[in-house]
């Protein structure tokens, strides 16, 4: 008796440890794999938009600040920013302040803390992402401080999408559910890979009969395909912020213009989809080699 209970103790080391490794070395395929998979579209995307000059950039951002200007859509509260080397650190100081002054404010409720604290990220990163704007490989709107970000010369044209989505943030019915709904795909993305990752794989007949461990396997099974459609909001969100964006630009750019900046779109909404199936592959990629590593879960006693 006493043999067999060391046998038995020293396989759940060996799984526990196992797992431990599996956990890593499947989370970090997940982490690091999507951006190689998707930097040839990305370079392939921007290599489109350098090839737009400047000139042509600049007509393009002036002409969204008109349309929205002359718009139903048109709020004061909306600060359209032309970010470039100059201005780029006291933008970036104002959001790191209003974002501190945010999660100061989240303390009070114990939900909003502890998505806060999960999803927050450093002070740095957040910097050096607005830097990326700034250089102009990169444009973006920022709902906590109510700022299109763009500079003007490099990525003038794709102010219309960015002003896209402060009208569906700041918009009524489906606009705003759409905003609104792109919190699913931050909460609901991480639980996902979370269960597939720690829940344990079963020898057929050992398998969980409770409703939450049935749930935890099924998610696991399903893992990819699960994340994927959990990205469904961000994509959907992106395609509608497109479509506002091509509305506003309808009404200002002549016919030239107007299908050029509808090819762009088409080819960022083409980066969107592409990253939420690469998230799902990357997933259920983490899982399998989690379970290669760990192998299957000692027998429930």
């Amino acid at each position: 008796m006493e043999g067999s209970l060391s046998v038995s103790n020293n396989e759940k080391r060996t799984y526990y440890a196992n797992s431990a490794v599996g956990i890593v070395s499947g989370y970090s395929a997940y982490k690091y794999l999507p951006k190689y998979i998707r930097k040839p579209y990305s370079k392939y995307f921007l290599g489109k938009c350098k090839k737009i000059t400047s000139f042509e950039n600049n007509r393009y951002w002036n002409s969204a600040i008109s349309a929205f200007r002359n718009s139903r859509f048109f709020n004061n509260n909306l600060q359209i920013v032309n970010l470039n080397d100059a201005n780029w650190e006291a933008v970036a100081d104002n959001i790191v302040e209003k974002r501190s002054e945010f999660i100061e404010k989240c303390k009070n409720n114990p939900v909003k803390r502890i998505i806060s604290k999960i999803f927050s990220i450093s002070n740095a990163t957040l910097k050096s992402k607005i830097k990326v704007v700034a250089e102009g490989e990169n444009a973006c709107f920022v709902p906590l401080t109510s700022q299109v970000l763009v500079n003007s010369d490099k990525m003038g044209i794709t102010a219309f999408h960015e002003i896209g989505h402060f009208i569906n943030k700041n918009g009524t019915g489906i606009r705003k559910f759409l905003s609104n709904s792109r919190a699913i795909s931050i909460l609901a993305l991480p639980a996902i890979l979370a269960i597939g990752l720690f829940t344990p794989k079963r020898e057929k007949g050992d398998e969980y009969q409770n409703p939450i461990g049935q749930a935890a396997t099924f998610i696991k099974k399903h893992c990819g395909v699960l994340a994927a459609l959990s990205m469904l909001p961000v994509v959907v969100e992106e395609g509608a912020a497109s479509i506002n964006g091509a509305k506003l630009a309808k009404t200002v750019l002549d016919k030239g213009m107007y299908k050029k900046l509808n090819k762009l779109n088409t080819l960022a909404f083409g980066s969107y989809a592409l990253g939420a199936a690469t998230i799902g592959l990357c997933a259920a990629l983490a899982v399998h080699i989690k379970d290669l590593m760990t192998g299957t879960a000692p027998r429930k006693n």
